[in-house]
């Protein structure tokens, strides 16, 4: 899943330049990334990495994808939780006519996640075996952040976003004492919140550059 994300920002770089040299931008950073609600209780924050590709839209407007993957402790088992999340991002600039180094911008985004992890027998009541657990959702949220150039061609990119999750029933799959699982697990929809804090570089693509 990750090189398939990694293929499709790829692509979108490359057709960067014919879209708007001038400014769009690929940008790579951390995350930090913290679940809220009753739903997520177990589930602790953690860290991980982040990627997007952004376009102009305008002389204040960017649009483009991102993508996300974070890993996190799980108070119920022995294996960590990842999850993983494909992004559409709209971001309104206010750029400033003085010059300034700092771009204050709000943004919005939505989109897929999909969280995964492995259960062993013993966690759940079995003797031999264990069941990889997958659930996916739908992530929407929005925020703020601040643009830092450090160079004609680079800036620092530090943002903060809050997201509304809403997950599907956990998929089974796997083998418990000899006996094969592949098959939902009712009832264990979730949904809850998301606090995103993203730390990065963004680079822009084309000599053109402002």
């Amino acid at each position: 899943m990750m090189r398939k994300f990694s293929a499709v920002l790829f692509a979108l770089a490359l057709v960067g330049p014919s879209v708007g040299a001038a400014q769009a931008s690929i940008g790579v950073g951390g995350q930090y990334l913290s679940f809220g609600g009753s739903d997520f209780d177990p589930i602790d924050a953690g860290m991980g990495l982040e990627a997007n590709v952004m376009f102009p839209a305008g002389k204040a407007f960017m649009v483009g994808a991102s993508g996300q993957w974070s890993t996190h402790n799980d108070a119920n088992l022995s294996d960590n939780m990842t999850a993983l999340g494909i992004f559409a991002e709209g971001r309104y600039l206010f750029r400033s006519a003085s010059g300034s180094k700092l771009t204050p911008f709000v943004g919005v985004r939505g989109g897929w996640s999909k969280g995964t992890e492995t259960a062993q027998a013993s966690e759940l009541g079995f003797s031999t075996g264990s069941v990889d657990l997958s659930t996916t959702g739908f992530v929407f949220g929005g925020g703020a952040g601040v643009m830092i150039a450090l160079s004609p061609s680079m800036s620092l990119d530090v943002n903060g976003m809050m997201h509304t999750v809403s997950f599907g029933d956990f998929h089974a799959k796997g083998n418990l004492d000899g006996a094969p699982v592949d098959q939902d697990i009712s009832g264990s929809k979730s949904s809850g919140t998301a606090l995103q804090l993203r730390a990065g570089l963004s680079i822009k693509l084309g000599g053109g550059a402002k």
